[in-house]
């Protein structure tokens, strides 16, 4: 009962610290990855998005994992995310792998259900 809140005061500078270096780190790598990471997500950005936020709290909360491992592991998504966009830019098969059609459900407040499968 006696680390219920906290263990020691130098565990809560450390994860704090490295919430903001892991932080602006995240936020440096997919600023230099282009403007896609932010706008216009589909689902494989939506994907790529919550793993870096889990990444940084894994760095932030485990005292094993130093900050330049968890620079690679932000890179790593981040880089993959890149060259799986510019391949998609360049080859047609890969675009309609990664990018999803909007699909209509509903028109005029109906919904449709001869729906086209493809």
């Amino acid at each position: 009962m006696n680390n219920f809140f906290y263990n020691n005061f130098d565990s809560i500078l450390r994860a704090f610290e490295i919430a903001i270096f892991g932080y602006s780190m995240m936020v440096v790598a997919i600023r230099i990855s282009g403007k896609k990471t932010l706008s216009k997500m589909n689902a494989i950005d939506f994907i790529i998005t919550i793993a870096l936020i889990s990444c940084l709290a894994a760095l932030s909360l485990n005292k094993n994992i130093a900050l330049l491992e968890g620079v690679v592991v932000f890179s790593t998504p981040i880089g993959l995310q890149f060259i799986i966009t510019c391949l998609a830019v360049r080859v047609n098969k890969i675009k309609m792998l990664v990018s999803g059609q909007p699909l209509l459900l509903l028109y005029k407040g109906e919904l449709l259900h001869n729906i086209p499968k493809k």
